[in-house]
């Protein structure tokens, strides 16, 4: 049997009105292998969403920050305080953006000498994280913050989370046969840099992946409803395309 790895979509919320009005949650993901858990983005309903899918979180052993937004960010430190025990116990590593603690942290002092390490992530370079190997993306375009996506080789799968389309960023994403892409927008904005359902299938065409999973929605995609997006978006490009919801788990095979 060939090992593999779960993803846990423990909220598919993005932007702010479907955050804070509680339409979607903004939780972020687990990444589960073996028993132990990555936390992907703890986003403000983190906790609830763990205790509620009975997870135990002293398996939680690493937390990533894709960048310092607070529907991506908001219970770091509600986290790292329940895996470390209200700090008695050195536990967990933080794999997060220069920005997030310079010049004004997103992890609290205090916070900081309780977790094993503390590792400030660079553009492209190369990790190991509870033995997966992760390809830090180049910055995205998001913004005036310092944001990354991943890839995850041995598992053909890229992770795209708040950005705006470009081609030179988007090479370093393609030969993935699947991709898990944030989708807040459902038409483009002047300014806002996030992905649109009306820009989905140049990336599609561009990446070329086989499977396809979308998330992280806005208002207008909800009120389009994402299950109607990603049928449509599997008819008109071929491909196997998925729109994910709160609880949602998806297993990914070792290549």
């Amino acid at each position: 049997m060939k090992e593999k790895i779960k993803w846990i979509f423990l909220g598919t919320g993005g932007g702010r009105f479907v955050v804070f009005k509680g339409i979607r949650k903004a939780a972020g993901y687990l990444i589960e292998k073996d028993g132990r858990y990555i936390y992907i983005d703890p986003g403000p309903c983190a906790l609830y969403e763990i205790l509620r899918k009975k997870i135990n979180i002293s398996k939680i052993e690493s937390i990533f920050i894709t960048h310092k937004d607070l529907d991506h960010s908001a219970s770091l430190n509600v986290i790292v305080e329940a895996i470390t025990e209200g700090g008695f116990k050195k536990r967990g590593k933080v794999f997060l953006p220069e920005d997030a603690l310079h010049p004004e942290p997103i992890l609290f002092s205090y916070l900081r000498e309780s977790v094993e390490e503390i590792h400030i992530l660079k553009p492209e370079e190369i990790i190991r994280i509870n033995g997966i190997e992760f390809h830090i993306s180049p910055y995205h375009i998001h913004r005036d913050v310092k944001c990354f996506g991943f890839k995850l080789p041995e598992y053909s799968l890229s992770f795209i989370t708040d950005t705006a389309f470009d081609e030179k960023l988007f090479e370093f994403y393609k030969g993935s046969e699947n991709f898990i892409i944030h989708m807040v927008l459902y038409e483009p904005k002047e300014n806002v840099d996030h992905l649109s359902f009306l820009e989905m299938e140049k990336v599609i065409n561009f990446l070329n992946p086989k499977n396809l999973i979308i998330t992280h929605f806005g208002m207008k995609v909800i009120k389009a409803n994402p299950k109607d997006i990603a049928l449509n978006l599997s008819k008109n490009t071929g491909i196997n395309c998925i729109a994910s919801y709160d609880g949602m788990e998806y297993e990914f095979e070792r290549i």
